[in-house]
This record gives structure tokens, sequence and C-alpha cells, in this order.
């Protein structure tokens, strides 16, 4: 799913389907209408599912079970360094302090 503007001249991958999303991004990383879809480079469509957000819609406020993740955020954070991330650590504390 890669632009052509988008792969000139870097070793980007083509389809994020052949991504190796399991060591490569963080596992929160995801597609925001489908969620094991991740596009190889900064995209609106990648989404955080470590942390929720609020989004008004109207007179009310809809609970999205994601949220967005700004283009710096994930070139520093969501490939090979997430593990740095301060969402990514928050959800590890909260998994090892319910013993999953």
């Amino acid at each position: 799913m890669s632009l052509s503007g988008k792969n000139s001249g870097s070793t980007s991958l083509s389809s994020p389907t052949s991504l190796d999303s399991k060591t490569k991004y963080c596992p929160y990383l995801g597609g925001r209408k489908n969620r094991p879809r991740i596009i190889d480079y900064p995209a609106v469509s990648n989404v955080c599912y470590g942390k929720e957000s609020r989004e008004k819609n109207l007179l009310r406020t809809v609970i999205l079970p994601f949220s967005l993740v700004p283009a710096p955020r994930q070139r520093e954070f969501c490939p090979a360094t997430y593990r740095r991330c301060p969402v990514y650590q928050a959800q590890e504390k909260e998994k090892a302090e319910n013993g999953q």
C-alpha cells in the first residue's frame, strides 16, 4: 500500500501485509479500520491500541479503543524502538501488575 512517491530511494516494503509486525512494530500499533494492517511508514491510518481516546461528536463524547499517533511519534517509537514509548511502558507495567 505504499505510494510510489513514498518509496523513491528508500528500502520501504511495498505491502503492509508482508511486514513481520510481531517483531518490527509495537504490538499496540494497528490499522484504524483493520487492526492487523499496519502501513510501513507514518500514516494517519496507523493508530495506538495501547491508549483509548475520546472524540466529541455533536453533543456526546465517544470513547474510541485507540488513539491517533502523530507522524513524528510514529517515526520515533512505533518501529523497533517501541520499548521506549511511554504508552508501551505503561501497558506493560499494567500487565505485570495484573499478572498477565
